[in-house]
């Protein structure tokens, strides 16, 4: 007899009640999937409506008593984006993703709600999840990409960041926000020789072992700046980026 394995992902709101230091359970919604979901981003907009990102494998159902939606990923791992409003209820869901394992591991959202993630991909991935295609191949094992999606979750742009083969190693997103000038800053770690000007440009940072990356882009996708923080001994991971209200930068992660 042939088994199925449901693994469930909740997103729940908690209401806070700041006048008598009481908090209030508002709802709880479920994601079943027949293997793994799992959820690295949940993110909220001016207008109260909710956005989580993550990646699943097989078939998950999005059913949260308003609609439900099927997906079924391409390959291994998939990415996802989804959008609920204020009651827990699914307004949309994209997949996206190739035949190997695709990740998000992390998202952000401009003052317009516009969707920002970033993470990993290998082989060829169509980042566009509505009508048309728009196609990016990795080099290496594994290259960074960085999408841009409007807040119905329709396709705006996406970039690839990674070395040119195999052995420059795996390249990787961990982190993505946008600052007060509406530019989009990422942070992860690279290996080799990678070119993080997506552009027609060249930028090139090289290393021989881990290193951690910030990169700059403007809204559009277009190329502004990058950095390295590196070691001899390599290990060096930028895992969170932050700015200030001067646009100053802030990175934490491991070395």
């Amino acid at each position: 007899m042939k088994s199925i394995t449901l693994a469930t992902s909740l997103i729940f709101l908690i209401f806070l009640n700041a006048t008598s230091q009481t908090t209030g359970f508002e709802w709880a919604k479920g994601i079943t999937c027949t293997e793994e979901i799992s959820p690295s981003s949940v993110k909220t907009a001016s207008d109260g409506n909710i956005f989580v990102a993550g990646e699943f494998s097989g078939i998950a159902e999005f059913n949260t008593g308003h609609e439900c939606v099927v997906l079924e990923s391409f390959g291994y791992d998939d990415i996802f984006i989804s959008k609920f409003n204020t009651n827990g209820q699914l307004i949309w869901v994209k997949n996206i993703g190739g035949k190997y394992n695709d990740v998000c591991n992390s998202m952000t959202l401009d003052e317009n709600s516009n969707i920002y993630i970033t993470g990993r991909f290998s082989s060829t991935v169509d980042f566009n999840p509505g009508e048309g295609n728009y196609e990016l191949e990795s080099n290496s094992g594994a290259d960074i990409y960085i999408a841009k999606y409007d807040s119905s979750g329709v396709f705006l742009w996406a970039v690839r960041i990674g070395g040119e083969g195999y052995n420059d190693g795996d390249d990787e997103g961990t982190s993505i926000i946008t600052d007060n000038d509406g530019n989009v800053l990422v942070t992860g770690w690279f290996q080799g020789t990678v070119d993080f000007n997506p552009g027609a440009g060249v930028h090139n940072l090289s290393t021989a072992r881990v290193s951690c990356f910030i990169l700059k882009l403007s809204a559009d996708g277009e190329f502004i700046w990058a950095e390295k923080i590196n070691s001899p001994n390599g290990g060096v991971e930028g895992h969170t980026i932050k700015t200030d209200i001067k646009n100053n930068v802030y990175v934490s992660g491991l070395f």
